[in-house]
Parts: structure tokens; C-alpha cells; sequence
């Protein structure tokens, strides 16, 4: 009877081995002792689960509160979402998460001298070029206010600017010119490379020919008078109907200041 007893416990004890609680109760009290003593430092030890001692209610209790400490609060490991509360890898994309952090480490936009946006390129170039730039183009005028050269050495300062004595084709250019120069004359970058002071046959760097008509000019200009092959803007004041600082023919041996035109 004894025996029969014995392989019946045997089978039952064989067949619950998934079960912690049916198999701990299987045991030998000397052998769950042992495992116990020997494994308490272990996280998920029956000691810890256990409390160190007590009965098979006390393992019941300590194995249910194990299975729900999945419920105490968010894996800490894990990326926190958008409401604070932990985010499996599914709800927020490591991308998503390495965006956040790098959008908190970044420091706020850098403003400039006073939060004034940058002004380009171009005109930074013009600023650094010592020149105004022309409105709505990327042309940069140097004006070499203080200069008092004859024509050739104009062309010669603006060369080693990387830039050509100004020519003015446009009413519009030689207004902006106008405002720029006050009562300064300048030389323009027009001559007559000819030997017949009265053809006036003036070009400009690029060989276009000065137009003669445009009304820019003072008054019985350009004339006929010997040696007078190159171009001035005038600083003088409009002689109505003529224009402000209007043109004139003159020696190219005079003294005058220059406008430079780079073109950036």
C-alpha cells in the first residue's frame, strides 16, 4: 500500500513540475531548505518570494504579488511618450526618441546684432568690398571719394579691386549715382579711344557705345573742345531743364575721384 501510495506521488509530482507552488510542495522539507539557503541572494528566489519562511499560504501570496509587479509603474529603461508614461518600442521609434533628446540638448537659434537676420552673402561681400550695393542687383559700387586721379589711374584702382571704372547705361543707375556721389565728380568709365575730339565717339568698358541721347548731359555736352576723350559725372547742381550732377566731356589728364563697378 505504501508502495502503490509512493509511485501515485511520484506521477503527480512528474506531471506539475511547471507549477513553482506544486513543485516546492514536493519537496523534502530538507532539500527546500537547502534550495532556499543557497539561492537567497537571487533575484526571484523562493527565500525573497517567501519573506524568508512560512508556510505554503505565504508562498501562494508572495508568488501572485510577483506575477503583478509588472503593474507598479513604467519600465525605466524605456523612452517616455509624449504624456510621461512609459512607451513600449512600438509606441515611440528610436528615431523619434533620439530627436527628442537632441532637440532638448540643442541651445535656442542664435540671433544677430540685435535679432537682425543676416543680409546675404552678396551684400556682405559689398560691405567687405568697402562699396554700396546697387538696389535689386548684384552690382557693387566702391566709391573712391577721396581719391584725385587722372582717367587711366581710375581704371588702373579699379582693376586691382578686381572691379571696372562704373558705367551708367540706365537713368535708374545714374540717379543711384547721383545720391551717391553728392557734389563729388567723378570719373565714368566711358572714353573716346579715338583721336577726333569732335566724334565723340565714347564706349564704355565692355565696347557698348555711350549713348549720346540719353538725358544725362549738361548743357552743349559733349562738345568739341581738343583733348577732351574721357567722361565725368559732375557734382554740380541741376541747371533746369538739365539733370543733377550731369555729364561731361573732359581731358583725361584732369584730377578727379571714381566709382568702381564689382559685379558679385
Amino acid at each position: 500500500m505504501g508502495s502503490s501510495l509512493q509511485r501515485a506521488t511520484s506521477r503527480l509530482c512528474a506531471s506539475a513540475l511547471s507549477s513553482t507552488l506544486l513543485w516546492a510542495g514536493c519537496l523534502p522539507h530538507a532539500d527546500l531548505s537547502d534550495y532556499s539557503s543557497s539561492s537567497a541572494e537571487q533575484p526571484g528566489s523562493i527565500e525573497s518570494l517567501s519573506g524568508g519562511g512560512g508556510g505554503g499560504e505565504a508562498s501562494v501570496g508572495a508568488l501572485e504579488g510577483a506575477a503583478g509587479a509588472g503593474e507598479l509603474g513604467p519600465d525605466t529603461m524605456l523612452p517616455l511618450d509624449r504624456n510621461g508614461s512609459g512607451a513600449g518600442a512600438s509606441e515611440t521609434a528610436p528615431e523619434d526618441a533620439g530627436a527628442a533628446l537632441l532637440d532638448a540638448a540643442l541651445p535656442p537659434p542664435a540671433q544677430g546684432d540685435g535679432g537682425a537676420p543676416d543680409a546675404g552673402p552678396i551684400a556682405n561681400a559689398c560691405t567687405l568690398a568697402r562699396g554700396t550695393l546697387e538696389p535689386d542687383s548684384s552690382v557693387c559700387l566702391i566709391f573712391v571719394s577721396t581719391a584725385r586721379v587722372n582717367w587711366q589711374a581710375a581704371v588702373l584702382g579699379c582693376q586691382t579691386r578686381g572691379a571696372t571704372l562704373v558705367s551708367v547705361q540706365t537713368l535708374s543707375r545714374n540717379d543711384f549715382l547721383t545720391s551717391l556721389i553728392g557734389t563729388t565728380t567723378i570719373w565714368l568709365g566711358g572714353n573716346d579711344p579715338g583721336t577726333n575730339p569732335a566724334a565723340n565717339a565714347f564706349v564704355w568698358p565692355d565696347q557698348t557705345a555711350v549713348d549720346l541721347e540719353l538725358p544725362v548731359w549738361a548743357s552743349g555736352e559733349p562738345d568739341a573742345f581738343a583733348d577732351q576723350f574721357c567722361l565725368v559725372k559732375t557734382g554740380e547742381a541741376a541747371v533746369p531743364p538739365g539733370p543733377a550732377a550731369p555729364w561731361r566731356d573732359r581731358p583725361c589728364s584732369d584730377f578727379n575721384a571714381y566709382v568702381c563697378e564689382l559685379r558679385l
